[in-house]
């Protein structure tokens, strides 16, 4: 039973980060400019230079562990461990056609990124492709 309810926490975590890149996406679509998602993989936080803070509103959120930001910002706790295929200070950047732009860890442009979120020695992959995101 507990595995379950970890598990199911991790996909939680995951859907959530899935609706803020969503939401990245959709803006960069209505807006018809680039939107940007930038993470630090250490503090195991995301922001968006160019979302409103009251974007979202995710169960992740965790005012301790952010900076002051009138920008979208979120953070999740001590126990959760976030990677990604993708330079963290570059982050993912959505073009006004929904397309993901991104750089891999040797500097390669890439149009697809995956991020995993691990707790409790269960992980959960995020799956982001041009039109759409998966979480597996």
């Amino acid at each position: 039973m507990i595995g379950m309810i970890r598990k199911g926490r991790v996909r939680s975590l995951a859907k959530a980060l899935q609706s803020d890149l969503e939401l990245a996406r959709r803006t960069a679509m209505n807006r018809g400019h680039d939107v940007s998602v930038v993470f630090d993989w250490n503090r195991r936080t995301y922001r968006s230079p160019d979302l409103p803070a009251d974007a979202h509103n995710t169960p992740t959120a965790s005012t301790d562990e952010l900076e002051h930001h009138d920008r979208l910002a979120n953070a999740f706790s001590n126990d959760v461990m976030l990677s990604g295929n993708f330079r963290d200070e570059t982050g993912i950047l959505f073009d006004a056609s929904g397309s993901i732009r991104m750089k891999d860890h040797e500097g390669a442009a890439r149009s697809v990124a995956t991020i995993t979120v691990q707790l409790d020695g269960y992980q959960t992959k995020l799956h982001i492709r041009p039109g759409m995101s998966l979480v597996e």
